[in-house]
């Protein structure tokens, strides 16, 4: 089981410190509603590809009904739809 993200909302809201924490870890797993038009949650946040793409399978098997998005900043790596 992945342990889920508690970060809300499309941006994350960060303090100094946690943003530099964030910094280092450029990959992200969301998790959307069944339309797309709200992010129910941050599943995950990886430093590597490779941690990041092992993350998003997993995602895909723990969440087999929802739509899934593997980010590396602004660039949509895959996408899962439900």
């Amino acid at each position: 089981m992945i342990a889920p993200d508690q970060s809300k909302g499309k941006r994350e809201k960060t303090d100094g410190r946690t943003s530099r924490h964030l910094a280092g870890l450029p990959f992200r797993i969301e998790l959307w509603d069944k339309e797309k038009k709200k992010l129910e949650q941050v599943v995950a946040r990886a430093h590597s590809a490779a941690l990041a793409q092992a993350i998003f399978n997993a995602a895909c098997q723990e969440y087999p009904d929802a739509h899934l998005s593997l980010w590396r900043g602004r660039e949509r790596i895959a996408e899962k739809k439900p």
